[in-house]
């Protein structure tokens, strides 16, 4: 919705069939709400904590604490989109991390650095590293950067294999997930990054009815 230019008559059409409004939100407003679906599975404390969604057209972070979230970011990177960009050619996977690793860099993530662990990923693109994770005998609620790196030179060099336990629909975006995860935990400095169930769905719930 926030990629059409003019979103509001596939706005009506979605309104009309719910019966109720349909509203388009921001991509700061995404990140509060998945942030909040976040804190809803996992208690806050005094330690301040990153959530990451990557997302089909964005990538959404918030950093806060028991005491309130302090910053929301969302970024014009997703699965879809990179794994668009990239294209089809042999050199897609240097495409894709080259595009991916320019747009991290022109962020301001460096405010989103906290401690180990303290970073945590819910989603779609989360649910697919839980999967590939869960089919290599590895732990399923966390990803290393270790595995992901190892993955990612494992099918840059079988490109059109899919990876055992890869979630059906998936195939066509796995190059842009692994491309932002493995992206994002360089560029926060993390090399673990615990899933969550929590998201966008269960902060709606939480904070507006």
């Amino acid at each position: 919705f926030r990629r059409l230019r003019n979103p509001a008559p596939l706005q009506a059409r979605v309104a009309a069939h719910l019966g109720m409004p349909a509203e388009v939100l921001t991509g700061e407003e995404e990140a509060t709400l998945i942030w909040h679906g976040v804190a809803a599975w996992q208690p806050l404390d005094e330690a301040l904590r990153c959530t990451i969604d990557v997302g089909g057209a964005s990538t959404e972070l918030a950093l806060g604490s028991a005491a309130g979230l302090t910053r929301v970011l969302s970024l014009p990177l997703g699965c879809v989109t990179v794994s668009e960009a990239a294209g089809t050619a042999s050199n897609r996977w240097a495409r894709a991390e080259a595009w991916v690793a320019k747009g991290l860099s022109e962020a301001a993530l460096s405010a989103f650095r906290v401690g180990p662990g303290a970073c945590l990923a819910t989603g779609g693109s989360a649910i697919s590293a839980q999967a590939l994770a869960g089919a290599q005998g590895l732990l399923t609620d966390q990803v290393s950067l270790s595995f992901l790196e190892g993955l990612w030179r494992q099918l840059r060099s079988h490109g059109e294999v899919a990876p055992p336990g890869l979630p059906r629909g998936r195939s066509a975006v796995v190059l842009g997930e692994l491309a932002l995860l493995r992206g994002l935990l360089r560029a926060l400095g993390q090399p673990l990054l615990p899933l969550v169930p929590g998201a966008l769905a269960d902060g709606a719930l939480r904070t507006r009815f």
